[in-house]
């Protein structure tokens, strides 16, 4: 059993018995979030950023 505050590619790397498989796709899931969700934050900065004006 892993703990629970164990990095999600170390976890999923640890899980499969240290495959390295598991642990480029736990980074790729996480890059895709990482760009996905770039410019809504984007966005939000810049609204951010109008208002302290």
């Amino acid at each position: 059993m892993l703990p629970w505050s164990m990095p999600s590619p170390l976890g999923a790397a640890w899980s499969a018995n240290g495959s390295w498989k598991n642990l480029c796709m736990s980074l790729f899931a996480m890059f895709n979030a990482w760009m996905l969700y770039r410019p809504f934050f984007k966005v939000y900065e810049r609204q951010l950023a109008e208002t302290e004006r």
